[in-house]
Parts: C-alpha cells; structure tokens; sequence
C-alpha cells in the first residue's frame, strides 16, 4: 500500500485539505471605530475573540467539504485492492476540490468586503495543490491497472 505512489498523493491531499479548517485563511484590518487586526478563518476558530472572524454560512460550506474531502483521499487510500473504486472516488474528489474552491473564494470575497488591508495567506492555494495530486494519483491508479491486466494476459 505505501509502495504505491498514488497512497503519497492521496496522503498529501489529505493533510493540505484537512489544514484547511485550523489554520487562519487570510488577515485584515478591522474597520471598526478602533482598527485592530483580524484573522479570517476557515472552518474552526481556535480563539473565539473580536480579533477573529468566522461568522459566515459559507465558511461552514467550506469546513464541511474540506473534512469531507480529507476523509474520503483517506478512506481511497485504503481501498488499494479495488482500483477501480478508486478511480471513481478520485473523480468524485476532483468534483469535491472544485467545490471547495468555489466555497472558499466566495466566503474570501464576501469576507474581504468587510475588511481593510486583506491579505491572502498561502494555504489558500492547498486546494489547487491538491487538486493537482489527485489528478497524479489517478493516473498513478490507472498505471496500476494497466499493469496488473498486462499481467494477467502473460498468465
């Protein structure tokens, strides 16, 4: 299973997705009567207080898809034996990934018309990261395939 380069994709899918929901999506400047900064959230808000935001449908969209994405990259890794599955549930996460990106930029440019001084962190392109890696693990699964079925013809 870990032989495999697919399981290395997968696994770095899991983890730039899953890191979306605690670390901080982008920061700005409150424009309250006090300017103070603030750090925008994606899912989980660690530190509940005026100096961060996370109060939107749309980062709970985001949280959601995101955990519901790191969880199937892991559950596909496991299912090695059923390549085909696993191509299925690549394409099913490739659809998961589009979705993630269009929750999370319309929660940033909701958020960013709030905000003063809005800065992007990088963990905002994990997504396409990702995107990237499934992409090579499908491909990583379809070699697999093509392998085990020239094998079979030599038998």
């Amino acid at each position: 299973m870990i032989q495999r380069i697919q399981t290395v994709y997968l696994l770095i899918t899991a983890i730039l997705v899953g890191t979306l929901c605690i670390v901080p999506l982008a920061h700005g400047i409150a424009s309250d009567a006090i300017s103070y900064p603030v750090s925008i959230w994606g899912f989980v808000n660690r530190t509940p207080s005026p100096d961060s935001y996370s109060g939107s449908w749309l980062n709970l969209a985001a949280g959601f898809v995101s955990i519901i994405t790191a969880l199937l990259a892991i559950v596909t890794i496991f299912l090695y034996k059923k390549r085909i599955l696993q191509k299925k549930l690549c394409h099913i996460l490739l659809v998961l990934l589009i979705l993630l990106c269009v929750t999370l930029v319309a929660y940033l440019v909701q958020t960013s018309a709030l905000f003063e001084g809005f800065k992007l962190s990088v963990i905002c392109a994990f997504p396409i990261i990702a995107f990237i890696m499934i992409i090579l693990a499908r491909k990583g699964i379809i070699h697999d395939e093509k392998l085990v079925r020239s094998l079979d013809r030599i038998r």
